[in-house]
């Protein structure tokens, strides 16, 4: 899931992820199509998947800093 997750943030490039924290509440099975939905305030990217039913899969926060 952290790589997916990542790969829907816009501003990856030339940072790197210093903290990730993950809630998980569904699983969703292979071949399920899940929706992410994202956020940014005060530098933390907020991201939510919900599964095809409705029911949110994974809650994440997410903070990036640049590269040195």
């Amino acid at each position: 899931y952290p790589d997916m997750l990542c790969s829907y943030l816009d501003s990856m490039l030339g940072k790197r992820v210093i903290s990730m924290t993950l809630h998980f509440q569904s699983e969703a099975p292979l071949g399920e199509t899940i929706r992410v939905y994202h956020g940014e305030a005060d530098g933390i990217h907020y991201l939510r998947t919900a599964r095809e039913n409705g029911n949110t899969n994974v809650e994440a926060e997410v903070i990036l800093e640049e590269l040195e």
